[in-house]
């Protein structure tokens, strides 16, 4: 599923992050979101996407990367989690500081493909986040209360 949107945004994550181009890439799984919220939040929870470490990249089935600039950073934001591990990036940290830089990253370069896609829809880089967070919180019933999987940071 998703495979040459998966493949350009391997390229885009090689060409603009330390990250080297990979040979092979996870497989993409699109779950309910009931579903993804009952594996990886117990309960009702923002998650839209997660990828489980050396393994998949589930996302709900009610997002649309291919025609949606937010849905596909969604789906980069987990990309970038798997070149982590593939690079055994951020081992040297305890399990909660780790974590932490793991997300940082992930965060930083889905906020800079949104800057980097703005152009494309005469947005400017701040208007793209502002627009994807709101499209966020219209399609979630937030609970706000520590849900897990991808947000996008402002």
């Amino acid at each position: 599923m998703f495979a040459e949107l998966m493949a350009s945004l391997a390229v885009w994550i090689s060409l603009n992050t330390h990250y080297p181009p990979l040979e092979r890439l996870p497989d993409v799984q699109s779950l309910p979101r009931l579903e993804l919220q009952e594996r990886y939040c117990d309960g009702d929870c923002p998650i839209r996407a997660y990828y489980i470490w050396g393994g998949d990249i589930h996302i709900a089935d009610d997002l649309d990367p291919e025609n949606n600039v937010c849905d596909r950073s969604i789906l980069l934001h987990e990309l970038v989690h798997y070149f982590q591990y593939t690079g055994g990036r951020f081992g040297e940290f305890g399990s909660y500081t780790r974590q932490e830089f793991i997300d940082g990253e992930a965060f930083d370069v889905q906020n800079y493909y949104l800057v980097s896609e703005a152009v494309y829809e005469g947005l400017s880089g701040e208007a793209m986040m502002t627009r994807c967070h709101l499209e966020l919180d219209q399609s979630l019933s937030l609970s706000a209360t520590g849900g897990r999987g991808t947000r996008v940071h402002p």
